[in-house]
C-alpha cells in the first residue's frame, strides 16, 4: 500500500488517537522524532482558503547551535510529498506513533517543498 494511501483514513485516525494516548501529554523531545526518521507525518490545518492537508516526509532531526540542553532544543526538517508545497502556518502534525500536535512550521524554499519546525526549550 503506498504511503499516502496508509496516512488516510481511518486506519490513520486510530493508530493516531492510540498513540496520543501512550505518549501520555509528553513533550516533544529530540529522541521522539529520532526513530521516525525518513517515515511519513500528515500535517493540517484550515487555512484561508479553507482545509488544508500534506503529506511529508521527516528528513533531519539537528542539534541547534548554543542550546544547553540539545534534547529540548533542536530542528526537525520534513519534505513535502505530493504536487503542492506547505506554508508557513500552526499545522496539526500526525503521526500513528505521535499522536496529534500543533506545530508551527515554516518553509526553507519559495516552493514550500521542504518545511521545518524549530523547538528552542533550553
Amino acid at each position: 500500500m503506498p504511503a499516502t494511501a496508509a496516512l488516510s483514513g481511518g486506519m490513520w485516525s486510530a493508530a493516531a488517537a492510540h498513540a496520543n494516548q501512550s505518549l501520555g501529554g509528553e513533550s516533544l523531545t529530540r529522541q521522539t522524532f529520532l526513530p521516525l526518521l525518513n517515515q511519513s507525518f500528515m500535517l493540517s490545518n484550515d487555512g484561508d482558503s479553507g482545509a488544508v492537508q500534506r503529506t511529508v516526509r521527516l528528513t533531519s532531526v539537528e542539534d541547534l547551535p548554543h542550546c544547553i540542553d540539545r534534547e529540548k532544543s533542536f530542528r526537525v526538517v520534513f519534505e513535502v510529498q505530493g504536487a503542492d508545497g506547505a506554508q508557513q502556518a500552526l499545522w496539526q502534525v500526525t503521526h500513528p506513533r505521535l499522536g496529534q500536535h500543533a506545530i508551527f512550521m515554516s518553509p526553507n524554499d519559495p516552493q514550500g517543498r521542504e518545511i521545518e519546525a524549530i523547538f528552542n526549550r533550553g
